[in-house]
């Protein structure tokens, strides 16, 4: 003979049963099934939440954790007739989001921190800039929330020669305006430079000097 202890209904709401889970014992007028209780669960952790507070058979005690934590064990314990737990009291493990390896070894990380909320910073070597988000978050669901960045070259615009003069350097294409690339300016005979003669690009992409006049 078998005996129903715990709920005969339970009833499912906000995606949670409500009641204790029912077990079967069998009869046995030498033991007292009524007596059975398991340990208290005692939770330290800030970041779990523990429902229910009855330590009597068949009583469940649910778990969950905090947003950008993961449950490591059973989220549902039972009180079993031997007087204890169905399993272990689970754990909160804080999310991370996968490591960060950028294969342009002009982008760098300044810093990267994988965890729930940790920020993953980048930067670009001298001469370029950074396309995209600087700053990415790890999200609660383990992914960044954007994409890597890329780096560009910080190119300088092309230089039209003065009137009545020529320039050197920084021409056609991207060669010879780069970040630190040189253009020389001078006048033909019988005009005199007012200015500088020569400029650098900048890494704002721009030249250090305006061109100068041929008078």
């Amino acid at each position: 003979m078998y005996k129903l202890t715990g709920d005969s209904t339970v009833t499912c709401s906000n995606a949670q049963w409500l009641g204790r889970f029912p077990v079967c014992l069998h009869t046995n007028h030498f033991f007292n099934y009524s007596d059975v209780t398991c340990d208290p669960i005692s939770v330290n952790d800030p970041n779990i939440q523990v429902e229910g507070d009855s330590y009597d058979l068949a009583s469940v005690i649910t778990f969950t954790c905090n947003e950008g934590y993961d449950l490591l064990g059973s989220d549902t314990l039972t009180c079993l007739p031997s007087g204890v737990w169905s399993s272990p009291t689970p754990q909160c493990q804080v999310v991370r989001c996968p490591a960060l390896a950028p294969d342009d070894p002009r982008l760098q990380l300044r810093e990267a921190n994988t965890t729930y909320k940790g920020v993953a910073a980048f930067y670009c070597v001298s001469g370029f800039v950074l396309v995209g988000e600087a700053n990415i978050i790890c999200t609660e669901n383990g992914t960044w929330s954007q994409g890597m960045p890329m780096c560009q070259e910080v190119v300088c615009p092309e230089v039209t020669p003065p009137l009545h003069g020529d320039v050197t350097g920084g021409g056609y294409g991207v060669s010879g305006r780069g970040v630190g690339d040189a253009v020389t300016f001078t006048c033909r005979t019988g005009f005199v430079i007012r200015g500088h003669s020569l400029a650098f690009c900048t890494h704002d992409g721009k030249w250090s000097r305006p061109v100068p006049q041929c008078k």
